[in-house]
């Protein structure tokens, strides 16, 4: 809507004008921002995964490897990357920027870990199953 009068000729004009003034509510305006950065960071976010090459189709080593590649990724965009936007949002709009990266990190990166310890733990079990089993054959 930015660079359009509102409609005065219609009907609705009264409230399309009220819906212009919610949208440039102070608060409202906040709110937005922050989902578009957060969009943003989860967009960077599959940036970074997409550079892996093949990160979820290699051996449990080498998954394990580039995970700690991507964490290491995450950490350094955290401390380095926000630096700036984390000034910028804190003293115009009062967002906390670098919170809202770490949330959507957090997020991310948590899932990768719990469906990389559910395979690992799911791999013990059969194995130790397994070996349970010659044991007590070989017994």
């Amino acid at each position: 809507m930015e660079g359009r009068d509102l409609p005065t000729t219609a009907d609705n004009s009264l409230d399309d004008e009220r819906h212009m003034v919610e949208i440039a509510r102070v608060g409202n305006m906040k709110l937005k921002v922050m989902d578009a950065v957060t969009e943003s960071f989860q967009h960077w976010y599959q940036f970074m995964v997409d550079s892996i090459q093949d990160m979820d189709e290699s051996s449990t080593e080498q998954k394990v490897k580039k995970l700690v590649h991507l964490v290491h990724l995450v950490l350094a965009d955290l401390k380095t990357g926000c630096a700036e936007g984390q000034t910028l949002f804190k003293d115009t709009i009062n967002v906390n920027y670098k919170q809202l990266a770490f949330a959507v990190y957090q997020k991310a990166v948590g899932s990768r870990l719990w469906k990389l310890f559910a395979g690992l733990h799911a791999s013990f079990l059969a194995d130790f199953r397994h070996r349970s089993r010659v044991d007590r054959i070989e017994q």
